[in-house]
């Protein structure tokens, strides 16, 4: 979707990201809104046919389309699956899809730490301080950043694929970039914190 107040959310995933290590993976988890509120736009990125009966839906008004997220956060974050903490790319645009998910579901926000790291921040705030080359940074899109550090998709491509599953697997590749621009140091976190990107 383009604006989490107007449109749908209709696929999440995430995946474990650990000193810079990639973990175990979630999704891409289909959600089924009772009405699907979609753009032109964003289907022909995403591609996604809502009348595939053969895709496996999540349904929003009974919280099944939650409780994927609910199982892997207890599995990899005991003691804060109530207060995930996690990265993203363009940290408040996916937070405000979550909030949407889980307030449909649930009536209250996303159980995600709120205070996200955003790559697209960190990216900001490296190309200030003179780490990164913002002359290569026309945006500050998913799609450069991959160009721009040599990260790769499935394929074998840096290009975006638009996948949910392969944004948070090339968000978690560019957050370990980004850390080790910082120096190696950067990459150690605290015992039991673990971070979970999401897409």
């Amino acid at each position: 979707g383009l604006n989490p107040n107007e449109y749908s959310l209709l696929t999440y995933a995430g995946v474990v990201w650990e000193d810079g290590r990639i973990g175990e993976t979630l999704g891409p988890i289909y959600v089924k809104e009772p009405v699907f509120f979609v753009s032109q736009e964003a289907m022909a990125v995403n591609q996604i046919d809502l009348r595939d009966k053969a895709l496996p839906w999540q349904t929003v008004h009974d919280g099944a389309a939650t409780l994927p997220l609910k199982r892997f956060a207890a599995k990899h974050f005991r003691g804060s699956e109530s207060f995930i903490p996690c990265a993203f790319h363009n940290a408040s645009f996916d937070l405000g899809f979550f909030d949407r998910l889980f307030g449909m579901a649930h009536n209250t926000r996303a159980p995600l730490d709120h205070r996200a790291l955003c790559t697209i921040s960190l990216l900001r705030f490296l190309t200030a301080a003179g780490h990164v080359d913002g002359t290569k940074f026309p945006n500050f899109k998913l799609q450069t950043a991959m160009k721009y550090f040599g990260i790769k998709g499935a394929d074998g491509s840096d290009e975006q694929r638009h996948s949910c599953l392969e944004d948070a697997l090339a968000a978690a590749q560019l957050l370990t970039k980004l850390f080790e621009l910082v120096g190696p140091r950067a990459m150690v976190v605290p015992e039991e914190s673990e971070e979970f990107d999401l897409a």
